[in-house]
């Protein structure tokens, strides 16, 4: 932790993350009007004193709904590459350390996996299972899982090399204990940078769901389908459209700079020479 706030940039992204998440946690205490409710006779007005980011076509405050909108995108990205990111880490585990059919088997549906762009993986699930954020949440987990199985798969392959795991296995070391014991902590640091940087990436394949009106549903308000509804209004009010746009840049970009800290704190060479120019 002491490495990565060290760097101005893992500082900037740390508290672009915090700051979101705290955002969609204290939601309901911080919007200043309920996200659903509506004012007819001020519909699409423009930012002021009482709608600091001005309003919908149905008169909901738009800086409301910004901040509930954090809502379903944060938990879409987390849950998504939380999970799919698991069944992908030990699928390419298990592939890795035992290799044969099972290694051919996997990477064969990675292959096929990787030759369709995420986006349309995404549609195709949530064409199946119906569109809700629940769908959502499963397109891009399944999104994501090749590209964790195959990180993983190629950490272990090179770890199942090093001499430590050799001796383990020689000396009768179970196979859960050697995956447990000496390989998991020597890749963690790999899957926990892209894990990092798999949120951003979830974040805008989740959003452009929404935009395409199969994630999450209105009322319910989430910045891709804010996206989608403000289009219309660009000339009434501008900050209707921006507002979600500015939002979402700011999150990827924060996620994406805090992963690139995190890649640079985790390395033993470059942490050593962060430490060291600390001490200078």
């Amino acid at each position: 932790m002491q490495s990565l706030l060290m760097q101005p940039s893992g500082s900037v992204g740390l508290t672009i993350t915090v700051l979101v998440v705290l955002t969609a946690i204290l939601a309901p205490w911080i919007a200043p009007w309920p996200p659903l409710e509506t004012h007819y006779t001020e519909a699409l007005m423009g930012p002021n004193a009482k709608y600091w980011l001005g309003t919908d076509e149905v008169g909901r405050d738009v800086l409301s709904r910004i901040i509930y909108g954090t809502q379903p995108s944060l938990a879409v990205a987390l849950t998504a590459v939380l999970s799919g990111g698991t069944i992908g880490i030990l699928l390419g585990i298990a592939a890795g350390y035992y290799r044969g059919w099972f290694d051919a088997l996997v990477m064969r549906i990675c292959d096929i996996a990787f030759a369709f762009p995420l986006i349309l993986i995404g549609i195709c699930t949530v064409i199946i299972l119906g569109p809700s954020i629940v769908s959502v949440g499963i397109a891009v987990g399944i999104g994501v899982m090749p590209s964790f199985a195959r990180l993983a798969r190629a950490e272990v392959l090179e770890e199942m090399e090093r001499d430590f795991v050799k001796a383990s296995r020689g000396m009768g070391g179970t196979d859960v204990y050697i995956v447990a014991r000496h390989i998991i902590p020597n890749i963690a640091a790999t899957l926990v940078v892209q894990l990092a940087g798999a949120v951003s990436g979830a974040v805008v394949i989740a959003s452009a769901l929404d935009f395409l009106g199969i994630g999450t549903q209105p009322p319910m308000p989430s910045w891709g389908n804010m996206l989608q509804a403000s289009r219309l209004y660009l000339n009434q009010n501008p900050s209707y459209a921006l507002a979600p746009g500015v939002a979402l840049t700011i999150f990827v970009i924060g996620i994406n700079i805090l992963a690139a800290a995190l890649t640079n704190a985790l390395d033993p060479r470059i942490r050593t020479e962060i430490l060291k120019g600390r001490r200078k």
